[in-house]
């Protein structure tokens, strides 16, 4: 399903519930999926029984530290590497900025909620390449407000005539790193 056009965005911009990890499905049905991810990208076995717990313990944690919705997702992806056994500082050290609409002051499918991350993220939207599972939520509003954009087209069915899309993450790399030169 990949398509051979390449793109270079100076930023990527992730839908988190369903882009990164399909959780659309049922929470089990999600949670299994995530630790076959994070097996694949570990090559550690991680149980469904330790990513309940972990989820369990951070909402715990959390809860009495007056965190944010933001600091929960990214405490639990977090801890959730560092359960597979990789380093979490890795991946999250590229993350600069998490945006939720209660802070953005409105929310997808606006065209408004992808206008002002990128001016929060200080770049132009044409510079920054939304990745999200949702034709209606993600793409078609990241591209009205001028970004670029990728679906992650999980289901057997093809993406619509010209829209650049992928089934998994892993087919993301080649898309969105094309050379400047």
């Amino acid at each position: 399903m990949s398509s051979s056009l390449q793109i270079s965005p100076a930023v990527i911009s992730f839908d988190i519930d369903g882009a990164l990890v399909d959780v659309w499905a049922v929470i089990d049905a999600a949670l299994e999926q995530v630790c076959l991810e994070l097996e694949c990208i570990s090559g550690a076995p991680v149980s469904l029984e330790a990513l309940k717990a972990l989820r369990e313990q951070v909402a715990q944690d959390v809860r009495f530290a007056g965190a944010s919705a933001v600091d929960i997702r990214v405490e639990s992806f977090r801890r959730a590497l560092a359960l597979a056994g990789l380093e979490p500082s890795l991946y999250l050290e590229r993350v600069t900025e998490v945006f939720f609409a209660e802070q953005l002051g409105c929310k997808k499918p606006s065209p408004a909620f992808f206008e002002e991350a990128a001016r929060r993220c200080g770049q132009p939207a044409e510079r920054i390449c939304h990745v999200g599972d949702s034709l209606l939520e993600d793409y078609r509003p990241a591209r009205a407000s001028g970004m670029m954009a990728v679906l992650v087209q999980r289901s057997p069915e093809p993406a619509p005539e010209g829209v650049l899309a992928v089934a998994a993450l892993t087919e993301l790399l080649p898309v969105v790193c094309k050379s400047s030169s």
